[in-house]
């Protein structure tokens, strides 16, 4: 499940970013990123999945981790992937292939007869808003407008591998806005949002004419955190005289999560 997170920046040809410990940070946005948490790796995880593809069709599928590791993925509608696209298919056959870490780490579970929890966007978070979710943000948060409930605020997207000299991702930060928006009572991260207010070429060879990643994020009774329900990427660029559009979104609800 990993992939989900990194699918728009992948369409992009980008790297997610390292987290930055010097960011100054307005107190709210410290109290809404303190309310995040890691899930422990023997917790299990329960959920409804829609993946929606747009004109591509949709899928509703049910995870439990505490199910043997073939079996944890359950398709609900349609009855059978055969009466899926093309497109929607891979997504299915994407979602319920474990990642490779991950099934490394369950074979070695397995001699301790431990089951291992899914992990969405790595660092063990699964659903929570974890510190993975704030890797994208490189710094320059300051308050861009105000509701009764709500604070948004705007931030420097940094999508630049930490390990390599990776310039197609810092153009594309230079060229992407994101966005926070905060609860202003009992402070959490409600969205994070990444965007291209213009088209513009990362490089010679590509045009990026649009761009859009939002990640939603609930309180739930009986969670420890805020949990994703929902999130979207959508990509729009051309390349060799080709179009290439992306439109992905997957909402979460009956949401489950058992601690150790």
């Amino acid at each position: 499940m990993k992939w989900m997170i990194a699918a728009a920046l992948l369409a992009a040809s980008c790297a997610g970013a390292s987290a930055q410990d010097d960011r100054a940070l307005p107190p709210l946005v410290e109290r809404a990123f303190a309310a995040g948490t890691e899930a422990p790796d023997e917790a299990h995880w329960q959920f409804t999945m829609v993946a929606d593809m747009g004109e591509h069709g949709q899928f509703t599928a049910r995870f439990d981790s505490t199910r043997p590791e073939a079996e944890r993925w359950t398709l609900i509608e349609p009855a059978s992937p055969d009466q899926m696209s093309d497109d929607l298919r891979q997504t299915w056959e994407n979602t319920r292939e474990p990642d490779d870490d991950d099934a490394a780490e369950d074979e070695a579970d397995s001699d301790d007869g431990n089951s291992r929890s899914f992990s969405v966007g790595g660092g063990g978070s699964g659903l929570f808003f974890g510190a993975g979710s704030t890797d994208f943000i490189a710094g320059g948060v300051r308050e861009i407008r105000n509701t009764p409930n709500q604070i948004i605020y705007a931030f420097d997207p940094d999508l630049a591998d930490d390990d390599e000299d990776d310039a197609m991702a810092r153009t594309l930060g230079e060229n992407l806005r994101g966005e926070l928006t905060v609860a202003r009572r009992d402070p959490f991260v409600e969205r994070l949002r990444i965007h291209a207010p213009a088209s513009f070429k990362p490089n010679f060879m590509v045009r990026i004419h649009a761009f859009e990643m939002e990640l939603d994020f609930e309180r739930r009774d009986g969670l420890p955190a805020p949990v994703m329900t929902r999130f979207l990427t959508r990509v729009e660029a051309s390349a060799m005289m080709q179009r290439v559009n992306q439109f992905v979104e997957f909402r979460f609800s009956d949401i489950v999560y058992t601690a150790p």
